[in-house]
Parts: structure tokens; C-alpha cells; sequence
């Protein structure tokens, strides 16, 4: 072939070139994978974020209490009070021997604070400690005689453990500072009762049902009790 002639042909020929629409097209599908990647991971990032809020969002009161008093006690490790508090709130939620260190260390840290040493009592009581319970409300009567749930938690306690005189004796205390204390008329109308005073023990029901009348238990006793002495 002479070099015209080549010269020709190639200049006839057509230059080579990619299908028109695969550029775009692979462009395209890169483009939409790329744009589910994202929204995949802003809405897994949408998510962790709402359940993460939820988390440090105190939902109750006891867990806005916990953090409080939580705080609290970190900002001042010997403030007895702030123990008591997170002490008070570990007892709501059941976490007795929880509670019973708060308690022991807001104690340790205020020798004079009563209030301490009956959430304690009341934690023994819980957990069936009943003897320490005891001691524990002897030293909040001795401290402070006016306070009268220690008195009733303790008729409580004597009364479980079928120490009547004494229990006779710190709820009739009771009865006398808060006249309208429906439940200590009660239990103290069922120390009579086991003392065989049924007499007294009927003027205590009476008593309990004067400022609760609908106290079933109360009034239960009392039908009972008139019942007996009829027959």
C-alpha cells in the first residue's frame, strides 16, 4: 500500500471512543450508595443521640433525688446530710445495706444527727435486725424525747416480739404527743388485747376508728373483741 493511499485510510477512520452513558451512569450509582451511606449513618447517629438523652434524663423522681444527693456528696464527702438524703433514696429503692452505709457515715460525720439513726433503725427493721433497730430508737428517745415515730417504730418492734409492758409503755408515750395517731391507738388496742385488758383495749380501737372511721382493721378488732365479751 503506498503511503497515500495509508495516509487516507487513516484519515478516514473513526477514533475510538467509550459507549456514551457509562461515565454517567457508574457516576450515578456511586453518587445514590454514597447517599445511603450517609443517611444510614446520620440516622444510626439520630438514634444513639435520642437514647442517649434518654439515659441522662432523670424519668422519676427517686432517680433526680439519687443524682442530687449524688452530687451532693461529692461535692462535700462529710456532709451528713447529704448522706442521710442519698441513704434515704437507696431504702425507697430497696437497697437496704446501701442505705444502711449512707446512713452510717452521715452518723460518723454528725454524732447528734437523730434523724440518721432512725432511718437506720428503720432499715434494721427492714432487713429483721430488729434487736439493733432497738438500740438505735433508744438513743433517738434519749436524744430527742419529743420524736414520736422512734416511740411507735419501737412499740412496733416490742410488740413483734411480744414484750408487751414495753411496748404498753412507749405507745401509750406515743398515743399522749399525737392524740390523733390512728395507728398507734391501734397497736396499742392489740397490746391490750394480748395483755388480756380487753376494756382498753376497746377504747384504743375506738380511738384509732374516731380519727380514721374507715379503718378495717381497726374496726375488725373491735367487732371481734365486743363479740367475745358477750359470749
Amino acid at each position: 500500500m503506498s503511503e497515500k493511499s495509508l495516509t487516507e485510510e487513516l484519515q478516514s477512520s473513526k477514533p475510538y471512543s467509550r459507549p456514551a452513558g457509562i461515565r454517567s451512569d457508574v457516576l450515578l450509582r456511586i453518587t445514590i450508595i454514597v447517599l445511603a451511606v450517609l443517611i444510614v449513618f446520620f440516622l444510626a447517629l439520630l438514634i444513639r443521640g435520642m437514647f442517649q438523652a434518654e439515659r441522662r434524663t432523670p424519668r422519676t423522681s427517686v432517680e433526680r433525688d439519687l443524682i442530687y444527693w449524688q452530687s451532693r456528696v461529692k461535692a462535700n464527702p462529710k456532709d451528713a446530710r447529704a448522706h442521710d438524703g442519698l441513704g434515704t433514696v437507696f431504702f425507697t429503692e430497696g437497697n437496704y445495706y446501701e442505705a444502711l452505709r449512707e446512713y452510717k457515715l452521715a452518723i460518723k460525720y454528725d454524732k447528734k444527727f437523730y434523724q440518721a439513726r432512725y432511718n437506720m433503725a428503720i432499715t434494721y427493721e427492714k432487713l429483721g435486725r430488729k434487736n439493733e433497730a432497738l438500740k438505735l430508737l433508744k438513743q433517738v428517745q434519749k436524744g430527742i424525747p419529743t420524736f414520736e415515730p422512734a416511740l411507735y417504730e419501737a412499740g412496733k418492734i416490742y410488740y413483734s416480739q411480744k414484750k408487751y409492758d414495753e411496748a404498753a409503755k412507749v405507745l401509750g408515750k406515743s398515743v399522749g404527743m399525737v392524740p390523733d395517731g390512728a395507728d398507734a391507738h391501734y397497736l396499742l388496742g392489740l397490746v391490750y388485747k394480748a395483755q388480756g385488758k380487753k376494756d382498753m383495749a376497746i377504747y384504743q380501737f375506738k380511738e384509732a376508728l374516731k380519727y380514721i372511721p374507715d379503718y378495717d382493721k381497726a374496726q375488725k378488732a373491735l367487732d371481734k373483741l365486743l363479740k367475745s365479751k358477750k359470749q
